[in-house]
């Protein structure tokens, strides 16, 4: 994980993230630390606003979430059925077999 700056510079920045919460997770963060979904979502903020940068994975490493530019999201996992896809291409986001 790596920080690139210090909270009291991104502070103008949360507009609608928990402030106290983003506070504490981000003085807080370390590698392999385990979220709740608030944590992951207020994290995957401060990634999207290049405040901090980490991969999002699952306890069991089998799902990460990795963040490029242009505020690009890719969801990784091994398999992924026919149904959940579907599911993805309806909220208009793409779905690329690797």
């Amino acid at each position: 994980m790596e920080k690139y700056v210090s909270f009291e510079e991104i502070e103008k920045n949360l507009f609608d993230m928990p402030y106290l919460k983003a506070k504490k997770i981000f003085i807080d963060a370390k590698n392999e630390m385990i979220l709740d979904l608030d944590e992951a979502l207020i994290f995957a903020t401060l990634i999207l606003r290049e405040s901090i940068w980490c991969e999002l994975v699952d306890i069991d490493k089998k799902f990460k979430i990795q963040f490029g530019y242009d505020y690009y999201m890719y969801c990784v996992c091994n398999y992924l059925k026919k149904d959940s896809i579907k599911k993805i291409e309806e909220l208009g986001l793409f779905v690329d077999i690797m």
